[in-house]
């Protein structure tokens, strides 16, 4: 692995992509550096803890504000062929999610991914007529569906004849 992308576009949950809320700034920042490539740009430590961080030609800021940091963030639009090369870089091919208003441009990106599952604008929804499968070092059978079923079960056979 180690492989990057470039970042295109950030789009926040919320409203403002310069005001992410984190629990704690000083523990957030060595993950957006070491993780996501970003470099720190500032820090601010009134009227709140704060930071700014850029990565390609891209700015996002983090702040302790009060808000909910497992509801609200952001996420990056990157190039298709890009993100399809890093998410095949993987060791694991359980999920994928694409986030887009283009249901055509969604299932041709997921035919490309390595996994056994994709979602579509959501990342967090089984549905018990889908299998929950993997591929790679995630791909060890399957559950829910007929497939899944199908392991818990067990046929018997039946040849009656009357006489």
């Amino acid at each position: 692995m180690g492989t990057t992308v470039a970042f295109k576009k950030v789009f926040p949950y919320a409203k403002d992509a310069m005001n992410l809320p984190v629990r704690d700034v000083n523990a957030a920042i060595p993950f957006y550096e070491s993780i996501m490539g970003f470099q720190l740009v500032s820090r601010q430590e009134t009227p709140m803890k704060s930071a700014v961080l850029q990565r390609d030609d891209i700015r996002i800021g983090l702040a302790e504000n009060g808000g909910d940091p497992e509801q609200e963030g952001c996420f990056f639009e990157v190039d298709d062929d890009e993100a399809v090369m890093l998410m095949n870089d993987s060791p694991y091919g359980l999920t994928a999610s694409i986030w887009t208003r283009d249901m055509d441009r969604a299932a041709e990106i997921g035919a490309r991914i390595k996994t056994g599952t994709v979602y579509m604008n959501r990342c967090d929804y089984l549905d018990p007529h889908l299998t929950w499968t993997g591929v790679k070092d995630t791909g060890r059978g399957a559950a829910l569906s007929k497939y899944g079923f199908d392991a818990l079960t067990q046929p018997k056979s039946f040849h009656l004849r009357d006489v």
